[in-house]
């Protein structure tokens, strides 16, 4: 296969820009970053695509690395021969692989062609993206042998087109180490580990449970001991039971005895109160209702005594009026006339106090007299009209001749004439209202008001005098009567009309007070009577006779029926009762064993509950012994089919990687050969190499066995160059691809990249080769 020329239209940084390839050796001698790597991707996306990954770093994803940095369509062609035929592949990239485009065209017909698919790098090479980049695709980062690629193993184990079986090895080699992962790890972890770790907990468990049921049965002995002690405590309790009722009824039968003895004193006792109060009665105790109707009697006569009293105050008081009024009835007015007029005069006598308030504001300086005021209303209002009038006139005239004057000789003259004509009038008008009223007011307030306000005050002036006038007038009435013909007497004005009123009040009523005042007299006299007649009865002290009484009275209710209940107590009993000895423990001394016992049979139940509850708790931890045993056999079980299924494992892994090995040990001569040969025109024929099964190269060097490691940076590139140019030859027996160097030389010192540049100049006579450089050094001709 050669390539020929190329396009790109937009990716990565390049833009727009077309490329031809020759056959042979074609060195692209450019700056770092200038797009050599970049042109190099672009040739492998031509072929095989870009692979579809969600993988975030540049590095590792060819498809956000190399979109356009410009913007615009990602893509461009290649043209190729193969097979004796030339072809063009022109290709679009998208953010989204789904969104990729690929067309195949006949370059000597120009029509689409359909001899590749997309996939076309595969279908010439045989072999996938990954293998093809490890294999022609040259880098300074990128010359180790790998041989871990499934294409690549299937080709060198002329497997090719059966991958899919050397991936299922390789699968099932990576299916068995999980499997010995998943059952024996390093570190001593898997699933036998664990089984061996859970058997152990089993075990421990186990061992655990015996010794729970042995405290089981040491608990079963206690809980049956406290059980018996608990049984002979209860006995004990039941006896002390039967001797604290025996104690009860000793005590109760001194109890009973001291009761008779206590009981029959005090009926002695009340049968001598009962005598005393017999004695204060006199004989018979009265009833509830002779103490309430003498009670009452007395309330009523004390009643009585009062309102008599009250009846003959008020007829004193009627004597004392009928003195003072009876003989001037006739003379003076009734009480509602001196009344209506007292009133009256005292709503005048208001009346003149505000007049004399309003003329002392009016008249600060003196008061005026009612001619006065009319003389300065009568002169100024003559005054001012007199001097309007006048002013008006000589007004009127200096206008006239203004307007004259104006016409005949000059309107300033007119404007001057004018404006005087109105002062003057002004001036004549104000002069002539002072002079009317600025006397009267100074005289009379100190001060003189403003002339437009001067008559409004001059009239206020006269309205008050002639209501003060108005209000000094008198008039002789009603109460001017009462007082005159009241003149002996010397109190005042108001009290004399209660007086008065008081006396008309009691007179209409004197005769029934009399007659009243006589019969409560006579009633009060007949009810204390009768209430000295029942007092009389009784030995009384103190001042309520009544309350004594009664309280005597229910006292002596009570003794007799207390008397009566004693006696038909004592009467039932035929033997009076002696005090009995108690024989024995007392009552205190058995209720003090008791509650010894009680808390004896509390501390022995709180340890029964505490010991059931932990026989509990031991019956429930065996519940799993049974639970436990069944698991032990089934870990057990379970530790031995691990062991046998890891011991499978393992030999299956042996015998699939010796087999693997042998697949390819026989393709290992070809490889091998073609490394010497490069090696040799690179020009290092010094010790013995060797190559295993995965293509890895070692060095005989001083009788040891050495890795390219370690040796120097330029060395060992210089070993993985061969190995991978021998790769190729064995890979591309049929279709031999083109080879593409990035700049693999870097690390190589002159001698060694001058070496090299000649087995790339040798190489080129067999294969189509890409070099790109950045430096004139490592740069090769034609």
């Amino acid at each position: 296969m050669r390539l020929i020329e190329c396009y790109i239209e937009n990716f990565g940084k390049i833009c727009k820009q077309s490329f031809t390839f020759k056959e042979g050796l074609n060195c692209f001698l450019r700056d770092n970053g200038e797009g050599k790597t970049t042109l190099c991707a672009f040739i492998k996306a031509m072929l095989f695509g870009l692979e579809d990954t969600k993988k975030v770093s540049l590095y590792e994803n060819d498809r956000r690395h190399y979109l356009p940095w410009q913007g615009g369509r990602c893509g461009g062609y290649l043209v190729f021969s193969a097979d004796g035929r030339s072809y063009r592949i022109e290709r679009t990239f998208a953010p989204k692989a789904a969104d990729d485009t690929f067309a195949l065209y006949d370059v000597k017909t120009g029509l689409p062609c359909s001899d590749y698919s997309e996939k076309i790098g595969e279908e010439l090479f045989k072999i996938d993206a990954d293998g093809f980049e490890r294999t022609v695709f040259l880098s300074e980062r990128n010359l180790s042998v790998k041989s871990d690629n499934r294409t690549i193993a299937a080709k060198l184990s002329d497997l090719v087109g059966t991958d899919g079986d050397i991936g299922v090895m390789d699968e099932a080699l990576k299916s068995l180490e999980e499997q010995r992962k998943f059952y024996l790890k390093r570190g001593g972890s898997g699933k036998i580990s664990d089984l061996h770790g859970k058997i152990t907990e089993c075990e421990l468990r186990l061992g655990e449970l015996e010794k729970i049921e042995a405290e089981g049965v040491e608990l079963e002995r206690e809980i049956e001991k406290i059980r018996g002690e608990m049984t002979k405590l209860s006995d004990e309790a039941a006896s002390l039971m039967q001797k604290r009722g025996q104690a009860m009824v000793e005590r109760a039968g001194a109890a009973d005895a001291e009761r008779y003895k206590r009981m029959q004193g005090e009926l002695d006792l009340l049968i001598r109160r009962k005598d005393e109060l017999i004695e204060f009665f006199g004989g018979e105790a009265p009833t509830y209702a002779e103490i309430d109707e003498a009670s009452l009697g007395y309330l009523r006569a004390k009643q009585l005594s009062d309102s008599a009293e009250s009846e003959k105050c008020e007829l004193e008081e009627f004597a004392q009026l009928e003195r003072i009024f009876a003989a001037r009835v006739g003379k003076i007015p009734s009480y509602i006339e001196v009344k209506a007029s007292y009133e009256k005069r005292s709503e005048k006598r208001i009346k003149t106090n505000e007049s004399e308030q309003k003329l002392k504001r009016l008249f600060p300086l003196r008061m005026p007299d009612k001619n006065e005021v009319e003389a300065a209303v009568a002169a100024g209002a003559a005054n001012g009209g007199t001097v309007k009038l006048r002013g008006l006139a000589i007004a009127a005239i200096l206008i006239i001749f203004g307007i004259v004057g104006g016409v005949l000789i000059s309107p300033i003259l007119y404007t001057v004439v004018a404006l005087g004509a109105v002062a003057a009038g002004i001036s004549l008008i104000g002069g002539g209202r002072r002079a009317g009223a600025d006397g009267f007011f100074l005289s009379v307030c100190g001060t003189v008001p403003p002339v437009d306000e001067q008559i409004k005050i001059l009239l206020e002036m006269r309205s008050a005098l002639e209501d003060m006038d108005e209000s000094k007038e008198e008039v002789e009435d009603a109460a001017d009567v009462f007082k005159r013909e009241l003149a002996d007497c010397d109190e005042p004005m108001d009290t004399l009309i209660k007086m008065y009123e008081r006396y008309e009040r009691l007179g209409t009523a004197a005769i029934y007070h009399k007659e009243r005042l006589e019969a409560m007299q006579a009633e009060a006299e007949r009810l204390n009577y009768e209430c000295s007649r029942f007092l009389g009865r009784f030995r009384l002290k103190g001042d309520d006779p009544f309350a004594q009484i009664r309280s005597a009275v229910g006292e002596y209710t009570q003794l007799t029926a207390r008397i009566v209940a004693y006696r038909g107590e004592l009467e039932n009993r035929s033997v009076p009762l002696t005090e009995n000895t108690a024989v024995g423990e007392s009552l205190e001394e058995i209720d003090e064993r008791r509650r010894l016992l009680e808390l004896s049979r509390g501390e022995a139940q709180k340890k029964l509950g505490a010991l059931l509850r932990r026989r509990e708790e031991c019956d429930m931890a065996l519940s799993e012994r049974d639970t436990l045993s069944a698991t032990l056999v089934e870990l057990r079980e379970s530790l031995s089919e691990a062991k046998e299924t890891l011991r499978i494992v393992l030999l299956t892994q042996k015998y699939l990687t010796e087999a693997k090995d042998g697949i390819t040990s026989k393709y290992l001569g070809k490889t091998k050969s073609s490394f010497n040969k490069y090696l040799r025109i690179i020009g290092d024929e010094e010790g013995e190499f060797t190559m295993d099964t995965s293509f890895g190269i070692s060095k005989l060097d001083m009788g040891a066995t050495r890795s390219p490691d370690a040796y120097s940076r330029g060395t060992k590139e210089t070993y993985s160059l061969a190995a991978r140019l021998a790769l190729t030859d064995s890979l591309y027996e049929g279709e031999r691809p083109f080879v593409i160097l990035d700049d693999p030389f870097c690390s190589m010192d002159d001698g060694k990249i001058k070496r090299a540049l000649k087995m790339l100049e040798s190489v080129a006579k067999e294969k189509q080769i890409l070099y790109f450089t950045c430096s004139a050094s490592r740069a090769v001709g034609e």
